[in-house]
């Protein structure tokens, strides 16, 4: 048991303080491993939002009122070092409180599991809480659609 304290001491020890500021590049620890940072990680993300994602959102009201309901309060940061690039990678840092947006939507949890996991790989949410910025259009357009 004690070598596996050592370990994860000695893994700690090695990481590299300082990460912020090296947006789309990796950080090294002394090993000279990579080390992903989970808001600079999001962000190139950001960069590479794709509209055309959108297009089912606007002809799906249940995605639509998830995608609306979707906020920093429904996400709990567990890590902030990715294991990867992937956009899996990024999602595995949160923990989502599906049980909330179930209660919010007056759904079941598992549809709450379904719609968000429907709007994650379509890259309309974000695991930080935000939306995408044409998901955020699209949800302003219903509304405003809604009460014109």
């Amino acid at each position: 048991m004690r070598g596996n304290a050592d370990l994860a001491q000695h893994a700690l020890a090695n990481v590299s303080v300082s990460l912020r500021g090296l947006r789309g590049r990796a950080a090294r620890n002394t090993a000279g491993h990579a080390v992903n940072d989970f808001d600079d990680l999001l962000q190139d993300w950001r960069d590479r939002e794709e509209h055309a994602d959108a297009l089912i959102l606007l002809q799906d009201n249940p995605m639509l009122k998830y995608a609306g309901l979707w906020r920093a309060a429904m996400v709990q940061r567990i890590s902030n070092y990715p294991l990867g690039r992937n956009w899996s990678d990024l999602w595995e840092c949160v923990s989502v409180d599906y049980a909330l947006l179930a209660d919010m939507a007056d759904d079941t949890e598992p549809r709450a599991k379904f719609q968000i996991r429907r709007l994650r790989e379509l890259r309309l949410i974000y695991p930080d809480g935000s939306r995408a910025h044409i998901a955020t259009m699209a949800v302003v357009k219903f509304i405003t659609n809604a009460l014109g």
